[in-house]
């Protein structure tokens, strides 16, 4: 049985039931839910549970304000309650990006990957993008939130909107309330800053960004 560990302002979860497995990556898998525009992950591996309780917790206790959460298109994909079984963290729930009306935005950046997908060529619908995407960036940058692991791939692009949603936040470097940062674990070599070549993905912060 699982139970849903939420901050005190948010709606109580209770009978979470795991249903489709809709993707899976190297740290967890994620599964649709019983609860209408809500998706799981849970992590595989104890060392991966154990590594990022901590951070969830972190990231429930201070959501980044000033971002929209709509259930349409949320700009980020964030926890909004972790997962327990037998008194065990398992992962978190969060809101459900629409990867069927959205595209990656890695097709905007290049004119056959823009035809692929019917984007329009029209050179202010990119303009918009990168506003987005950078508005997004600096209110996340502001509250002391770092994505670390930024490539088009993670962001999720609305051709009808060219508003953005980003996924994979567990992977963000984390400012908690106390000043302790939770770093990110992860990063892709083709997007890592050349000043941060050979760091860890602990040790970046607001320049690789």
């Amino acid at each position: 049985m699982f139970i849903i560990k939420t901050p005190a302002s948010s709606k109580a979860f209770n009978d979470l039931r795991l249903k489709k497995l809709i993707a899976s990556g190297g740290a967890g898998k994620i599964y649709k839910t019983n609860f209408e525009n809500l998706v799981a992950k849970i992590y595989i591996t104890d060392k991966d549970k154990k590594l990022y309780e901590n951070k969830v917790l972190s990231m429930l206790s201070k959501p980044p304000k000033g971002i929209d959460f709509n259930k349409k298109l949320p700009q980020l994909a964030w926890p909004v309650g972790a997962i327990y079984e037998k008194n065990k963290f398992q992962g978190f729930l969060m809101p459900e990006i629409d990867f069927k009306g959205t595209v990656s935005l890695e097709r905007m950046l290049q004119k056959k990957m823009r035809k692929s997908v019917n984007l329009p060529e029209f050179y202010g619908y990119r303009i918009s993008v990168a506003y987005n995407v950078a508005a997004c960036i600096l209110k996340l940058h502001n509250l002391g939130y770092y994505v670390i692991d930024f490539k088009p791939v993670n962001c999720r692009l609305n051709p009808k909107t060219m508003n953005i949603s980003i996924i994979d936040c567990d992977g963000f470097s984390v400012l908690d309330n106390n000043k302790e940062r939770h770093p990110s674990y992860q990063y892709t070599p083709e997007y890592i800053a050349p000043e941060a070549k050979n760091k860890k993905p602990e040790d970046l912060g607001l320049q690789q960004d």
